[in-house]
Order: C-alpha cells, then sequence, then structure tokens
C-alpha cells in the first residue's frame, strides 16, 4: 500500500467519523442566524447626516430644486432615529 492510498483511506475515515457530529438546520433556525448576523452588522454605526440637492427639469427645460436634509441616530434598545 503506497502513502497517498494510506492518506486518502485515513481522510476518509475522518470524514465518515466527523458525519453524525454534522447537524442540519431547520429553515426557522437559518432564518433567526441570518436575521442576528445583519442585525450585529447594523450596528454601532452611531449618528448619520447626508445633504441632497434635486433638480428637476420640465421639457421646456425649466428647473424646479428641492435641497433635501436627512439626519439618523442610532440609539440603542429603542431602534434608529431618523429626521
Amino acid at each position: 500500500m503506497n502513502r497517498w492510498t494510506r492518506y486518502a483511506g485515513v481522510a476518509l475515515l475522518l470524514v465518515l467519523q466527523s458525519a453524525p457530529f454534522a447537524r442540519a438546520e431547520t429553515p426557522e433556525e437559518k432564518g433567526l442566524a441570518i436575521a442576528v448576523k445583519a442585525d450585529q452588522a447594523d450596528s454601532g454605526w452611531g449618528d448619520q447626516t447626508s445633504n441632497m440637492t434635486m433638480i428637476l427639469r420640465n421639457r421646456n427645460g425649466d428647473e424646479s430644486i428641492r435641497k433635501i436634509r436627512s439626519k439618523a441616530l442610532e440609539v440603542k434598545g429603542d431602534g434608529d432615529k431618523s429626521l
């Protein structure tokens, strides 16, 4: 028996022995894990402000300008607040 065959046999044995320890997640558990990970990724940003200018032009070339200001604040335990 050559060395590569022996290594392959040992690797196969290890994989087969670890199979009973593998656990399939239910769709509910998988969904909860995704939601928890998304919530953790969306925390810690603190606050955010943005200023925007929207220019609307009609067919005749007339312009209407709108200025928009947005503010958001992350509040621990109470969700995010925005204006």
